[in-house]
């Protein structure tokens, strides 16, 4: 993650041609480009136009996450995570996906990076859901509701964060850390003094990523293979996926 400069060469060695080796498998973030793609698509998709407000057309409802749907319509702990209230609300998702995702990218490749992003979507969207299923009093503080909807890349940006933090952390690259942090920190903030915004979508996304971070890393360290490292991700996405229908409330 690092650029060094390589200093004078001599008029030989200038004329050689140098392989520039990137890590991560040097991959471009084509991945990155295509979930702000789609992203954007979607928004424009399910507003009907209304992109300065709430609501949407019928799809946006259809796929927004209402805890209470959950159990009947399971689809919608992923599929939440792609659309978006307004055009302020996808552009600052959509720009910290720019911001961190080609270089976290390059850095896991792209099955690894695309297994971490939906499974920290699975997690924000689990913690939501759990956290409707809370008695009123506790469920209202944490800004819950088994009603209410709630959409939005955040789990999956706050995810991308907490995994970058735990993996380049885990790697001693101080200097990733150090500017990933106090982000994350300042995120967080937003999360819990802004009103309406979603702190079991946040908090979700950021525990999952950065436990996924931790195994990347140390599944890495001991060699395992990548497939064998996505299979763990996918499994874990699996089993929030089901425990957010476990958890979901019911129709009273």
């Amino acid at each position: 993650m690092t650029t060094t400069s390589v200093g004078m060469r001599c008029p030989e060695c200038s004329r050689e041609k140098t392989k520039v080796v990137r890590m991560g498998g040097g991959v471009d973030p084509i991945l990155t480009y295509v979930l702000i793609g789609l992203n954007v698509l979607m928004f424009f998709g399910s507003k009907g136009g209304n992109f300065f407000a709430g609501g949407g057309t019928q799809i946006y409802f259809d796929l927004s996450l209402y805890p209470i749907a959950v159990s009947e319509e399971p689809w919608r702990l992923l599929s939440s995570g792609f659309l978006h209230v307004n055009f302020l609300h996808l552009g600052l998702n959509m720009y910290m996906l720019y911001v961190l995702g080609p270089a976290l990218e390059n850095t896991l490749g792209r099955a690894r990076f695309l297994a971490l992003y939906l499974a920290s979507v699975v997690g924000g969207s689990f913690l939501v859901v759990l956290f409707s299923s809370f008695p009123d009093s506790v469920a209202d503080l944490l800004r819950a509701s088994p009603t209410g909807g709630t959409v939005g890349a955040s789990g999956a940006i706050f995810g991308l964060f907490g995994g970058a933090y735990m993996y380049y952390r885990a790697r001693g690259e101080t200097a990733m850390t150090a500017q990933l942090g106090p982000t994350i920190l300042i995120n967080l903030a937003f999360t819990f003094f802004i009103p309406f915004i979603s702190i079991g979508g946040h908090l979700g996304g950021l525990i999952v990523g950065g436990a996924i971070g931790s195994f990347l890393y140390l599944a890495s360290r001991r060699r395992a293979s990548q497939i064998l490292q996505v299979g763990a991700v996918v499994v874990l996405a699996v089993v929030l996926f089901a425990a957010a229908i476990i958890v979901a409330p019911g129709v009273a």
